[in-house]
């Protein structure tokens, strides 16, 4: 027995475009599995291509998708344990980045801050000459018709 994924199997499940398009390039119409390590082998290959969050939402039965997402569970806990300290580096390494920039950046601000508000000023007295305008000639067309 061959256990096969077809190219109008995805289809009928409405996977998105990319994906079909790699499937298509990677496979052809239809990949087939003679033997478990023989799937396993290939989808390893593959993880980083495509979409496994949809293909077990779309292609596993109810059964085997609460299998496969109890499965799932340790393995997203042991990749948040080991990236813990790798996040917590990053963020140690990055804060004195952003106290820099934002040291850099205050007085350019400033500067903008201070040259922009007569620009913002001058285009709040048009706006406002421009609805008095629009609003006299509709209520003065009101009283003349």
């Amino acid at each position: 027995m061959t256990v096969k994924i077809t190219l109008k199997q995805l289809k009928q499940a409405d996977a998105c475009e990319d994906q079909l398009k790699l499937f298509k390039e990677t496979f052809g119409e239809e990949v087939g599995f003679k033997t478990k390590a023989q799937a396993i082998k290939t989808a390893s290959k593959m993880a980083h291509k495509f979409n496994l969050n949809w293909a077990s939402l779309n292609l596993l039965s109810e059964d085997y998708r609460k299998a496969y997402e109890e499965a799932v569970v340790p393995l997203w806990e042991t990749y948040l344990e080991a990236e813990a300290p790798l996040m917590k580096a990053y963020k140690e390494s990055k804060e004195p980045l952003w106290k820099a920039y934002n040291e850099a950046e205050a007085p350019l601000w400033e500067a903008f801050s201070e040259a922009v508000v007569p620009l913002w000023k001058a285009y709040r007295e048009a706006l406002a000459k421009e609805f008095a305008k629009c609003y006299f000639n509709q209520e003065d067309q009101k009283n003349h018709s």
